[in-house]
């Protein structure tokens, strides 16, 4: 809310004025594609961004520059499309394809078109079938690029399991309970780097958190983004660890518009997850000393147990299709990310637990799926390693305190120092991606100064003051 973000000439009104948007500004950019490849011609132009808005909010569109040969039911496909008013589009993407699909098979149309007011509505000719055919050629060869990576989507979901990971945040501190949105293109973790903990969001492969809930008054933590991705609940009470945990904490209910809370179970129930259907509640306990998982009718009733074994298992969250519960447990050895099925009648487990994660070498715990499954976000503890400085007298050989540089996530090793000793220039390594820093010799001003897929390594300070290094992709020293 509040950003323009897409490309201006494809943006919705309601886009290009950053407000919210739904399927139907997919709509609008589709009819905007489909009048660029009727006419040959830009459906909005200007010399700047700008001029590009500008056109998008008050330019009428020229329908007098679709061909003559355009058949009248094409000519609605396009109004209903490009309706300034959301609510005039289509409901669905869907009913083009019925639109076009009529079209090319002839079938009598008995509609007229504002667009050409007054013209009579007539059966397709052979050349108008033809340029919709054209059309209608492209936009399914779209069609099948998208699925194809809608079913690498889907088929990840599917499988449940995950080897490929991606560091997201690498700044000092904890980040600590990850929530990802439903579209999974951003994520919300909360933070206590100014002191005490608030809230921030990033965006999936984007370097910079924007704090969205920072009250200095308060602890705000376990972000959650609501289905639609606009809104983000949190809570004010740290749950701790997993381990350390004691005592009994009952199971509520309110009602969304408030009310009194209503108490459905008297038992221990901790981080509660709603199944997809609405019909159970998971959440993990603490009895005698063991940390099982177990879930309970929405509405109260008998708990069924999900786990009872010596592991650590806590922090439920459901598949989309309900069909699993994910949750974090140290019965491999360390702390990771496991899944059960569960079965849909007698709501029991189906089978022994099954890690879903393989590939990271560090404790996994608090997962979080995208609205699809295809993705998941956990919290992970990571080894770091800082630069620190330690003053020496050569005269006496002796060493005074050390002072750490920087406190930051991750391997960042330093490997030289300008000749004017201002400047350090610094690696990471153990990492995906490998990139050059450098930081003034009190620890101040880091800077990212390679952001590339080659991995870059051992910087060294010319004389002139620019770093020379070498990246594994390319092959070959550089001077930067």
């Amino acid at each position: 809310m509040g950003m323009v973000i897409g490309t201006a000439a494809y943006m919705s009104p309601e886009q290009a004025r950053g407000k919210n948007v739904d399927r139907r500004a997919d709509i609008w950019a589709f009819g905007g594609v489909l009048y660029e490849m009727l006419t040959g011609r830009r459906f909005f132009e200007g010399g700047e961004i700008s001029d590009v808005l500008a056109a998008v909010l008050r330019q009428d569109i020229d329908w007098a520059a679709l061909p003559p040969t355009t058949p009248p039911r094409i000519r609605r496909l396009l109004e209903r499309c490009l309706d300034r008013d959301a609510r005039g589009r289509l409901r669905d993407i869907g009913e083009a394809r019925v639109d076009i699909a009529k079209t090319l098979s002839g079938a009598p149309d008995s509609g007229t078109s504002m667009a050409v007011t007054g013209a009579p509505a007539l059966a397709p000719a052979p050349a108008s079938r033809r340029l919709v055919a054209r059309v209608a050629a492209a936009v399914v060869l779209a069609a099948a690029l998208f699925g194809a990576w809608w079913a690498g989507r889907v088929s990840q979901a599917q499988q449940g399991t995950w080897a490929e990971f991606t560091q997201l945040t690498d700044a000092s501190g904890v980040e600590d309970s990850p929530s990802i949105s439903p579209d999974g293109t951003s994520f919300a973790y909360a933070s206590a780097v100014r002191g005490t903990s608030d809230i921030y969001v990033q965006r999936v492969g984007g370097r910079n958190p924007v704090l969205v809930a920072g009250d200095p008054g308060r602890q705000e933590v376990w972000p959650a983004f609501s289905p639609d991705g606009t809104r983000i609940v949190f809570s004010v009470e740290e749950v701790g660890s997993v381990y350390s945990r004691n005592g009994v904490s009952p199971l509520w209910v309110v009602d969304l518009s408030g009310g009194a809370p209503a108490k459905i179970d008297e038992g221990d129930a901790v981080q509660p997850a709603w199944s997809p259907s609405g019909q159970r509640i998971a959440f993990w306990q603490t009895v005698d000393g063991q940390r099982d998982l177990a879930s309970i009718p929405a509405a109260g009733g008998p708990r069924v147990q999900v786990t009872s074994d010596a592991a650590a298992d806590w922090a439920p969250v459901w598949s989309p299709d309900g069909r699993y519960l994910y949750f974090a447990s140290d019965r491999g050895g360390s702390m990771g990310i496991w899944r059960i099925g569960i079965d849909e009648a007698s709501k029991r487990a189906t089978g022994a637990p099954e890690p879903v994660a393989v590939g990271v070498d560090v404790s996994m715990d608090l997962p979080h799926l995208t609205a699809d499954g295809a993705a998941l976000i956990f919290r992970s503890m990571v080894t770091s390693v800082n630069s620190a400085a330690i003053a020496f007298d050569p005269a006496t050989e002796r060493a005074g305190n050390v002072t750490m540089l920087q406190r930051r996530t991750g391997i960042l090793a330093p490997h030289d120092v300008s000749a004017d000793s201002q400047w350090i220039a610094l690696g990471n390594v153990r990492e995906r991606q490998e990139d050059l820093f450098v930081m003034r010799s009190d620890g101040s001003e880091l800077s990212r100064v390679t952001d590339d897929p080659a991995r870059d390594r051992f910087p060294r300070f010319t004389p002139d003051g620019a770093l020379t290094f070498y990246p594994t992709k390319k092959g070959r020293t550089e001077r930067g």
